[in-house]
């Protein structure tokens, strides 16, 4: 092989690898919301022990961390337990946001009228945008 053929491959390598990445990132970026039917084994119109109940079963070792938010009053815990007592101190919240991981890249919300669900979301990216 001639050495323009080896710098033309190692610059085809060197664009290609930005382009990929990119395109990964793209791919697996994910910005839902659910308002109508069901989403994510959850249904629109469920009361809030339901959600939490279903939560536990469906997710319960993957949420990492949570946080509840009403008005301008925001609870923050790092390990949800899924028990009696941990239901009774967030159903008064009406948005719940569950994260899968630390950074809060990957979570999902549940937004709560009158202690019915009426909007899920479902939030991941693997990149921190500027």
């Amino acid at each position: 092989m001639n050495i323009k053929k080896v710098l033309l491959i190692i610059l085809a390598v060197l664009f290609l690898i930005p382009i990929l990445y990119v395109g990964y990132l793209y791919v697996t970026y994910l910005e839902e919301y659910v308002t109508t039917g069901s989403g994510y084994g959850f249904t629109i119109g469920e009361g809030k022990e339901d959600v939490f109940n279903k939560l536990s079963q469906k997710y319960g070792s993957k949420v990492k961390r949570y946080r509840f938010y009403k008005d301008r009053e925001i609870y923050s815990k790092d390990k949800i337990e899924f028990s009696d007592e941990e239901y009774n101190g967030l159903k008064g919240y009406d948005k719940w946001k569950f994260y899968f991981d630390e950074k809060h890249i990957d979570y999902l919300a549940f937004y709560f009228e009158e202690d019915n669900l009426v909007k899920i979301e479902r939030h991941r990216q693997y990149f921190e945008l500027p």
